[in-house]
């Protein structure tokens, strides 16, 4: 039995052409150019009327904010860090000079921090 419709490899004939609004979409888009104002432009000009009640202001901006802002995400970083701390000195230093200055669990390491 074989499957309706075309052939793999076969270019596709009729229907309507992509990107063609359909009639619901283009009578939207006549009436709203008609009337010369966009909702978002209706919102953003009683946000911007100073005589609105300021509660209706801030609900407009409100309204309009995600049609001119992108939303900001937040992203939650997984596993562990590793954290490498790199000295430039112009000596080299030894390895119980390192352990004294640098060392927080020891006495004059911690007391060099705290300053």
């Amino acid at each position: 039995m074989t499957k309706p419709g075309r052939k793999p490899g076969c270019a596709k004939t009729g229907g309507r052409q992509k990107g063609t609004p359909n009639k619901v979409t283009a009578k939207m888009r006549d009436e709203i150019a008609e009337s010369g104002e966009t909702p978002l432009e209706y919102m953003i000009r009683v946000m911007r009327d100073e005589e609105s009640e300021q509660s209706r202001r801030d609900d407009m901006a409100k309204a309009a904010a995600p049609y001119l802002h992108a939303r900001l995400s937040s992203i939650e970083q997984s596993g562990e860090l590793d954290v490498r701390q790199h000295i430039i000195s112009d000596r080299p230093v030894s390895a119980d000079e390192w352990e004294q200055k640098n060392c927080l669990g020891t006495a004059t390491g911690a007391a060099e921090v705290a300053d």
